[in-house]
């Protein structure tokens, strides 16, 4: 036995360290890994150029309102990404053949749910905007939206079940499409002078709905509805994603207050000009998210194999990637902010590019909450994440107020970069107190096992 041992010992102390297998494995993870990256900077791109293309053409003023029904959009997406998308990333892994198949016909069916919630949100959104409260022009707009977000929710579950099953070249395809169409049609429209904030939505719907309903009818035979199970995996999915949903809308408004703060206190046209430059910095979302994506899959993954103690190898592997990588988009943000402004804007927003270098400072806390927020949803903490994103949106608001009062747009950007930091504080601390005995905690179940050679070895 005691030879066996060591022979068992012999043979994985090798396997780990054959080369060939190490760089199998690091050619692999970096091919993900920039498969993530192209596909997240075609979603920030046909996003950025969106936004671009409404604000060079419209003017601030249109873009303030484009950007506030955004805010919608976002919100009801991120409902769907945790009640739908992450724990059937978790739980898709955990299942096989017809059982998989039923989880996703359930997704399908909660999918068609979500979509009629957000068709009634948006429609009472418009009716409350139309009686006064808030700018006047954003109610056409949240009308519009109300038409399109089946559509939006659509295309994004299809990217979600490629994340979950790691099949990055799938959501390429998806995005790509989206990409064509939803850029080319709002380049048709605005040389027609047709482009206004509700028509570019118009374009969003086609696009998205044309490649969702594609990729829908591609993939139809890897659903099973059965309506006695629909029932079941909500419940089911609503346990995990609760406290995730929350945390997800915490997130979303506290990325969005700011500019909420602006239109309310200052006017659409300051609004504007904060989302122009934020749009800058925004260009770190191809990193962040585009890891982020790929590191859902990943981390559930990782702790379905080897717990928490590979949870926190994989997390900690991904947030140093995108730290580094944050380094170098600061510096360069922070020389080149007034000619990219001038760029992609024109004179008219060069004010923005006064607190760009203020909103850069905020790429380094969004790449920590978004590495930390995947581990801690892996080891089933999504209690954790909602707490920071709670702590989060109090802190900008707090700051804000005064800020945004008083220095207007300046203000936005260090109420902004103050509640991401906190943000990014609370979760960071707790997953590092969550994981930091798992490597020791495994260390001693091994030794623990009566059915463990080396334990036997030990003692004999």
């Amino acid at each position: 036995m005691r030879h066996g041992s060591k022979v068992n010992s012999q043979s994985r102390e090798g396997q780990v360290r054959e080369p060939g297998l190490a760089r199998s494995s690091w050619f692999k993870s970096g091919l993900r890994n920039g498969l993530a990256l192209f596909d997240q900077a075609l979603v920030s791109g046909t996003r950025f150029a969106t936004t671009i293309l409404v604000g060079r053409i419209c003017g601030p003023s249109e873009l303030g309102i484009y950007s506030l029904a955004i805010t919608f959009l976002i919100l009801i997406s991120c409902l769907q990404q945790a009640l739908i998308g992450q724990p059937y990333t978790v739980y898709s892994n955990r299942l096989e053949g017809r059982q998989k198949a039923m989880l996703a016909g359930s997704v399908l069916i909660h999918y068609l749910l979500i979509s009629i919630f957000g068709m009634v949100v948006l429609s009472l959104g418009s009716l409350v905007v139309f009686m006064g409260a808030g700018p006047a022009r954003l109610a056409p707009v949240l009308l519009v939206l109300a038409a399109v977000i089946p559509f939006s929710l659509l295309w994004e579950l299809g990217r979600w079940f490629a994340f979950a099953h790691i099949k990055l070249a799938h959501a390429v395809a998806l995005d790509f499409g989206v990409a064509v169409l939803q850029v080319g049609g709002l380049f048709i429209i605005g040389s027609q002078g047709w482009l206004t904030a509700a028509t570019a939505y118009v374009m969003v719907g086609v696009g998205c709905g044309l490649v969702g309903l594609c990729w829908l009818f591609l993939t139809r035979k890897n659903f099973v509805i059965n309506f006695r199970a629909v029932w079941l995996d909500w419940k089911k999915n609503w346990a995990l994603g609760r406290l995730l949903a929350a945390s997800q809308v915490m997130g979303v408004l506290n990325g969005q207050a700011s500019v909420w703060m602006l239109a309310l206190l200052v006017g659409s046209f300051a609004t504007g000009l904060f989302v122009a430059g934020e749009s800058i910095v925004l260009l770190s979302n191809p990193i962040i998210l585009g890891i982020g994506n790929l590191l859902c899959g990943e981390t559930a993954v990782a702790y379905a194999r080897g717990g928490k103690a590979e949870v926190k190898r994989v997390t900690f592997r991904a947030a140093w990637l995108m730290l580094g990588s944050m380094v170098l988009l600061y510096l360069f943000l922070v020389f080149a902010a007034d000619e990219l402004i001038w760029l992609f804007y024109g004179e008219q927003y060069m004010e923005a590019g006064e607190f760009v270098a203020v909103l850069a400072i905020c790429t380094f806390a969004w790449a920590v909450t978004a590495a930390v927020g995947k581990g801690l949803l892996a080891i089933e903490r999504s209690d954790i994440v909602f707490r920071g994103t709670w702590v989060g949106l109090v802190v900008t608001v707090i700051f804000g107020l005064p800020m945004v009062s008083g220095a207007q747009t300046f203000g936005a950007a260090w109420a902004l970069l103050i509640g991401s930091f906190a943000c990014a504080a609370v979760q960071c601390s707790a997953f590092l107190w969550l994981v930091r005995e798992s490597e020791l905690d495994e260390v001693s179940a091994i030794q623990l096992d009566p059915s463990n050679p080396v334990e036997e070895d030990a003692t004999d």
